[in-house]
């Protein structure tokens, strides 16, 4: 076959592959329908869907739907999110748990709930509301600043050094407010920190959806100035690419991201580091047309994945979907590592 012939496959094969994740993502959300503390037929959830007000509609409605969607949407938030990342600082680490990004955010969750909000129920409905997301938001996005004001000076490895001495530094003044806080404040924020898709209501999604369709249109406008990117701030310019604005856009989409879920969900791990890459090896490009929408694919099937998993183990409702990805990530991101121990050598 010709290099030609072979170059008009590509995109068909790209194509394929984006096809493929979205059935497998459609499917697996009909699964998180489908099983639960009460295992559902098609027929019952079909039922259930068409009557919110019968028994089984308010099972699917209140429960299931809320927590298939938020597994949806922050696996694809936190994936778009890591993939941005890893372009704009030029790290194949990059990522919002692995520099402090995550951290940041937590702080402001903590600012906003140990310091200040009222707490009723898990967080009293600050979950995914337009304060808290805020507030996670702004505690993203200080970190992200701090560590880009740094990154064209610093090489991939001390940068990546410097963000988990970030997140280190972080996470120990959100340990200082939890140990000063009311105590049901503290239990309310210790259940939220433990990472969780299934702490979202109905009236939680929108602030989580349209909050992360924002950040996620941004990065995925600025694909080519991405792609610029990776030549490095110079050869972007001499591309004719605002290198400044685009900093900016991503800067914000990036922490309306990270934001946004951790809001809901807690921190959670290995998603925005090794998802980007995963995605890189099925696609064979890290061209950001097609990596970042395989990564949003990809990352809602981990999270939709790893939550069937808790479903399926035997008592695994109650643990926090951290113990899931970090199984599946921690092996990526240490063939990440591996790979670029050449590089990183020092």
């Amino acid at each position: 076959m010709s290099s030609t012939s072979r170059a008009d496959l590509q995109p068909l094969s790209h194509a394929w592959l984006l096809v493929a994740g979205c059935t497998g993502t459609l499917l697996l959300m009909l699964g998180g329908l489908l099983l639960g503390s009460v295992q559902l037929s098609p027929a019952e959830v079909l039922a259930g869907l068409f009557d919110p007000e019968s028994s089984t509609g308010v099972l699917v409605w209140q429960f299931r739907v809320p927590r298939v969607v938020t597994a949806l949407v922050a696996g694809a938030a936190l994936s778009v999110g890591g993939a941005a990342m890893q372009t704009l600082f030029g790290n194949p680490l990059a990522g919002p748990d692995v520099l402090g990004i995550s951290a940041g955010a937590s702080l402001g969750v903590a600012a906003v709930v140990l310091a200040g909000g009222a707490v009723g129920g898990v967080l009293g409905g600050l979950v995914g509301s337009l304060g808290l997301t805020a507030a996670a938001a702004l505690g993203s996005m200080l970190s992200l600043v701090l560590l880009l004001g740094l990154a064209n000076r610093l090489s991939a490895v001390t940068l990546l050094l410097l963000g988990l001495m970030l997140a280190t530094a972080l996470t120990g003044v959100v340990s200082v407010l939890h140990f000063l806080a009311d105590p049901e404040r503290g239990r309310a924020f210790v259940i939220w920190a433990m990472g969780s898709v299934r702490g979202t209501g109905l009236r939680d999604l929108p602030v989580l959806t349209l909050a992360t369709a924002l950040g996620t249109a941004v990065v995925f406008a600025s694909a080519k100035g991405l792609d610029a990117l990776r030549l490095g701030p110079e050869g972007a310019e001499a591309l004719g690419v605002a290198v400044r604005p685009l900093r900016l856009r991503l800067i914000l989409a990036t922490a309306l991201l990270t934001g946004a879920v951790t809001a809901a969900c807690g921190p959670i791990g290995f998603v925005g580091v090794a998802v980007p890459h995963l995605a890189s090896g099925l696609l064979g490009t890290r061209v950001h047309k097609v990596w970042l929408p395989m990564s949003a694919i990809l990352g809602a099937v981990t999270l939709l994945t790893c939550d069937l998993l808790l479903n399926l183990i035997p008592g695994g409702r109650s643990l926090p979907i951290n113990a899931v990805t970090a199984a599946l990530g921690a092996p990526v991101v240490a063939w990440v590592i591996l790979r670029n121990q050449r590089a990183w050598t020092i």
